[in-house]
């Protein structure tokens, strides 16, 4: 399940509970059509697919629909989100990093939440987000430890020299295979540039 799904989940019930009127009752209220005002999310496109499916895996797409909440794919990967997208959107799903800058916030009037599937957020004016009342939520932690994953695959490729392996099998050239017998990690050392969560994600495999 998405964390950045419940950021979605919270916002839109929070943002669509009204108090009923003195003297009126809730079922009334809802007969109205004043107690739950309509609350869409907007999916990017950018790592999505129209039905809801994502590279990322299970988005909890369902847990909106469970809650009454709709949304939808945008229709094409634009950056930025063309404004007529953003028409009735109240919260949007980003799992890219398209800009949502000053030109976009100020001119989307229904927004309310960006949430971003991710840790980064230099693409989203914050000041602007706040002055219009927009809240923005990330998931650092949901990152972490695929991305040290992938440093470490990287880190493991270039010591066993990974590529020009590759490259040899491809044509067949195992005359040269000799010259490419790669290094163990055994007993070296290893650097890691920036020790942020990430990189103290990384080091931990490496500190037995």
């Amino acid at each position: 399940m998405s964390a950045a799904t419940n950021a979605l989940t919270t916002t839109a019930v929070a943002n669509s509970a009204t108090a009923p009127a003195a003297g009126t009752t809730t079922a009334e209220t809802i007969t109205a059509g004043t107690a739950r005002p309509p609350f869409t999310v907007a999916v990017t496109a950018d790592a999505a697919r129209p039905d809801g499916s994502s590279i990322h895996g299970d988005l909890g797409l369902q847990r909106l629909t469970e809650n009454g909440i709709s949304w939808n794919v945008l229709p094409s990967y634009t950056d930025p989100v063309p404004l007529p997208d953003l028409a009735g959107v109240q919260a949007v799903l980003s799992l890219g990093h398209i800009a949502f800058d000053s030109r976009t916030v100020d001119h989307a009037p229904d927004l309310r939440l960006i949430a971003r599937f991710g840790a980064g957020y230099e693409t989203i004016d914050l000041d602007a987000c706040t002055r219009a009342g927009v809240v923005v939520t990330n998931t650092p932690d949901a990152i972490r430890r695929p991305l040290a994953v992938a440093g470490l695959t990287l880190l493991l490729a270039l010591s066993h020299k990974l590529l020009a392996k590759d490259r040899l099998t491809r044509t067949s050239d195992w005359v040269q295979r000799e010259h490419y017998r790669g290094a163990p990690l055994v007993g070296q050392t290893v650097g890691i540039v920036g020790f942020g969560s990430v990189g103290a994600e990384l080091a931990w495999p490496h500190s037995g």
